[in-house]
This record gives C-alpha cells, structure tokens and sequence, in this order.
C-alpha cells in the first residue's frame, strides 16, 4: 500500500518571479512595467497599478492565470489609461483638452463661460483609476 503523494503548493516568491518574467518579456509593458506591482499571496495574484492600452491589460489577465501556481488573479485596482480617456472625454467640457499619464490627467484649454473648473475636476476625480487631476486653463 502506497501514500498518495501531497502536491507541495508553488513558492509565491517563485510564481512573482514568473510573472515579473512574463512583464519584462512582453514589449509593450517596456515603459508600463514601471507602475505595477504584483502581490502574491497563497498563489492569489493581485496586480496594481497602471498600464496604457486595454491591450496590454487583457493580455495580462489572460496570461497570468496560466502561471503554474496562480491560483486567482484579482484586477480589481489595474487601470488602462485608455479607458479612463474615454470616460473623461464625456465628462469635459467643449474646448477642454486632456492628456493622461498613468492615472494622472492634465486639463489644458479654455473653460466654457460659466463652467466650474473645481466642479468638473471633482467630475475627473471621480472617474475609476484617476488619482490626481492639475489644470492649467487659460
């Protein structure tokens, strides 16, 4: 009679390792890699932080759970700066630009006649994933 052998569970130092592997291979996270940081924890992968295009950010999410040891992968605070763009971009008023950097968002341009500046930066801020908002209206 034999034992049944007991699976010994991946070391999350081994599974953060794969994972940041998969990051720094992937060329489209070149500059993206810098503002998101992964924590694992019992095999359960959470990723903060900041990437560009919902591109990369699918492609993380359909990766990461094929790491050997992965146990669940929680997004919950991963944001794309093209998603929150599109979600300003109805939020801003006609002859408002705005550029983002990583969840920062940069108001240029003229305001309407009668619009608040501090009532449609308190809209931005708002927004999913925007963690801070300057203004530089004319």
């Amino acid at each position: 009679m034999t034992e049944a052998s007991v699976a010994t569970p991946r070391p999350d130092m081994d599974i953060h390792e794969a994972i940041e592997d998969i990051i720094v291979h992937y060329p489209p996270m070149v500059n993206d890699r810098h503002h998101v940081k992964i924590n694992i924890e019992n095999g359960a992968a959470k990723i903060v932080g900041y990437v560009k295009s919902p591109i990369t950010r699918h492609y993380l999410l359909e990766t990461l759970p094929t790491v050997p040891g992965v146990t669940s992968v929680d997004d919950s605070q991963l944001y794309d700066d093209e998603t929150i763009r599109l979600e300003v971009g109805a939020l801003i008023p006609f002859g408002v630009f705005a550029n983002f950097e990583y969840g920062i968002v940069i108001l240029t341009g003229k305001l309407p006649q009668g619009t608040n500046a501090d009532s449609v930066i308190q809209k931005i801020k708002a927004v999913p994933g925007v963690r801070v908002v300057t203004s530089k209206f004319i």
